[in-house]
């Protein structure tokens, strides 16, 4: 069966429909910068309150590729991120979804396949004025090795939320939860106990939905490794592999992250069990 042939009007309407959302498009989002097995981007949300704008890194990889969470695992870089050279910016936060513990060439590795958004929050020096993003944002592509990549580029944080909008909150939506120990709640970390020996260790209970193993990754001040491993299906072990020198246990504060299935929540501990102030 032929295809019926379209006016002409029709197609230069179809086309300059298809250049305006390109356009526009372009205006909330920065290029797509290219690397080997991989590319990542800017991606705006716009302004939630005045001067305080969502934002978003969005990495897509090549398949049987990797890049890092914030605590890369047995090895790897995680992603840094300078703002350096932009214009009316106050506070920002590079957040991270909850990571999947992925296998790295006989090593265990946290972080993300296939495509991730980095949620970014930002918020003005002065919220009248505009917020422009010069950025360069370094990470790692890995598959049997490691390569380094890098997106860069500028872009002016429009007010308006724009076409990125709905995945970039969804991507906040599904950050981990801030949550204090023993919450009532169907994902939560119950207990944490000391066991006594040469370096901390410490025995956590696990609360997490039937039939959605949970997940329990751990960060610490700089120069603590610690690892983790688990005893029960909903019971794990906290075990010190390198830390300071004459480190407290009582002032040493860990993030703690649960993840189930799609949920995650952050709760923070001391090395010698005891909740963190509120």
């Amino acid at each position: 069966m032929l295809l019926k042939t379209l006016p002409l009007k029709t197609l230069l309407a179809a086309a300059l429909c298809l250049a305006s959302v390109a356009a526009q498009a372009q205006t909330y989002a920065t290029n797509w910068t290219t690397a080997l097995k991989s590319r990542a981007r800017l991606v705006s949300a716009g302004e939630i309150s005045p001067g305080h704008y969502l934002a978003g890194f969005e990495i897509e990889l090549a398949a049987n590729t990797i890049t890092y969470w914030r605590n890369p695992g047995d090895a790897g870089l995680p992603p840094t991120l300078s703002l350096e050279g932009s214009q009316n910016l106050g506070a920002r936060k590079l957040r991270f979804p909850a990571p999947k513990i992925l296998s790295e060439g006989g090593t265990l590795a946290f972080g993300y396949s296939g495509r991730v958004i980095l949620p970014l929050e930002i918020t003005a020096m002065d919220a009248a004025q505009p917020v422009v993003l010069a950025f360069s944002l370094d990470y790692a592509v890995c598959e049997k090795i490691c390569i380094p990549a890098k997106a860069t580029g500028s872009l002016t944080l429009l007010k308006d939320q724009g076409p990125f909008a709905v995945y970039i909150q969804a991507a906040f939506d599904t950050l981990p939860k801030s949550q204090a120990l023993a919450a009532n709640a169907p994902l939560s970390i119950l207990s944490a106990r000391v066991v006594a020996g040469a370096k901390p260790q410490l025995n956590l209970d696990v609360r997490a939905p039937e039939g959605a193993p949970a997940e329990l990754f751990v960060e610490g001040p700089e120069g603590f490794y610690a690892a983790i491993s688990r005893t029960a299906p909903n019971s794990f072990t906290l075990t010190t592999v390198d830390m300071p020198k004459n480190l407290d246990a009582a002032a040493t504060l860990l993030e703690f992250t649960l993840v189930s299935g799609d949920s995650a929540i952050e709760t923070k501990l001391h090395l010698d069990g005891t909740p963190a102030a509120p």
